[in-house]
């Protein structure tokens, strides 16, 4: 479906942070409405996930070992 590397790449940091956002959703969600501050905490929980995968697949060959390659002919 996704041909490039990058395009894969951001689909899966994409998809930690959407994640992270119905985790942290889910444990707030205690009583029957959400208070601004918890939709709050939700929302910067799935950005900073989202930035962290995104942050150790580029400093971490090993995690995703194509993004930021250039293969030379």
């Amino acid at each position: 479906m996704f041909d490039s590397v990058t395009a894969r790449y951001l689909l899966r940091t994409v998809l930690f942070g959407v994640s992270a956002f119905v985790v942290s959703l889910q444990a707030s969600s205690t009583g029957s409405d959400l208070e601004t501050s918890e939709w709050r905490d939700a929302i910067l929980a799935g950005i900073l996930a989202a930035l962290a995968y995104a942050g150790i697949g580029a400093a971490v060959p090993a995690v995703e070992p194509n993004v930021g390659n250039k293969r030379e002919p």
